[in-house]
């Protein structure tokens, strides 16, 4: 008697146990060996595979944390690359500015070398000028000058016989032999001055202004200056309001002015007002506000030129008198008379 009994069939790349029915003998009947060997290792190679898989997942899952954080770490690097050239660049402009608070200091620390200096070395001087009466009138010799030595250049200053003083031509003129400061530092703490001089130019012509009497380093820049200009006195005065050079706003005398004949000359500073007398009538006045405290006290003292030699004064200069007041209209008046009657006599 025939039964019907289930058989293995392979189907494809893969042997897969399908239970199809067929006639059998009553007895059922196993897969062969071959296949059962081959479905073994099939299984063993599936799960191999899943474990793989799973690994590289795991792996895939831990390489994009990675990348994440690699990205994270980037973004943070660019961020501090900006700031550092951020304070890289700051810190160029601070050394910049260091430089130039170098260049100050050091420029700060030369002047008050200079200024200890002229503080140690005309102290006596100084008090020297005030027991001889800067009050009534320091005034300056020609020759060897015990309190201000003054030193001729070039060779045209010339002694005057008679009324004495000296007279200037062709570029020479006489400079101190040091810095001013014995004049200059009394009259920045008065704030006040006065200037008297009798002088006779003998170029009417003359421009630059050509310097008479000044207290200055250049063409540009100075405490004060006396100067002609063809026939007018020109006075530049520095204040914390006129500049270095003090010529805004210049007193200027009218056209005219000097005559070619000897001139009793007094400029007077008196609280912001700048005056100028000749033969003892008030010719120009202006009003230059400010204080003395910008004066430079390494300046020389001049007569008859400037530092650089190119203000050249041709004339003769008799007597040159400073004060640390300021003179009264009355003085001054007084003053040019005494001048002018003194210069008769000698004559």
């Amino acid at each position: 008697m025939r039964t019907f009994g289930c058989r293995w069939l392979g189907l494809g790349l893969l042997t897969l146990p399908l239970f199809v029915c067929v006639a059998c003998d009553s007895q059922s009947q196993g897969p062969p060996p071959a296949m059962a060997e081959d479905m073994a290792s099939l299984e063993a190679q599936v799960n191999a595979l899943s474990r793989t898989v799973a690994a590289q997942g795991s792996e895939l899952v831990d390489a994009k944390a990675r990348l994440a954080r690699y990205q994270a770490a980037l973004a943070d690097v660019t961020a501090l690359k900006a700031q550092v050239t951020e304070l890289a660049e700051a810190f160029e402009a601070r050394d910049a500015e260091l430089d130039g608070a170098r260049e100050q200091l050091a420029r700060s620390q030369a002047a008050v070398k200079e200024l200890s200096l002229v503080w140690t070395e005309r102290a006596v001087l100084t008090s020297a000028i005030a027991a001889e009466a800067f009050e009534q009138g320091y005034v300056l010799p020609f020759d060897e000058d015990k309190h201000l030595l003054l030193k001729s250049v070039g060779e045209g200053v010339m002694k005057l016989d008679g009324a004495g003083g000296i007279a200037t031509r062709g570029g020479a003129h006489l400079r101190s032999a040091g810095s001013a400061a014995m004049l200059s530092v009394p009259w920045t703490a008065r704030g006040e001055l006065s200037m008297v001089t009798l002088i006779k130019p003998v170029n009417l012509a003359a421009t630059g202004p050509a310097r008479i009497v000044s207290l200055s380093r250049d063409a540009n820049s100075r405490n004060f200056t006396l100067g002609q200009e063809e026939g007018r006195l020109i006075v530049r005065f520095r204040t914390t309001s006129s500049g270095q050079n003090g010529s805004e706003p210049t007193l200027t005398s009218p056209d005219g002015t000097l005559t070619g004949k000897a001139q009793a000359v007094v400029f007077v500073r008196r609280g912001e007002q700048n005056l100028l007398f000749v033969d003892g009538q008030l010719v120009a006045s202006v009003t230059v506000p400010g204080d003395l405290s910008n004066w430079d006290h390494s300046m020389p003292l001049l007569l008859g030129n400037e530092l650089t030699a190119d203000r050249t004064w041709d004339g003769d200069i008799y007597k040159v008198a400073f004060y640390n007041r300021a003179l009264s209209d009355e003085e001054a008046a007084k003053t040019c008379a005494e001048l002018q009657a003194l210069l008769a006599v000698k004559e």
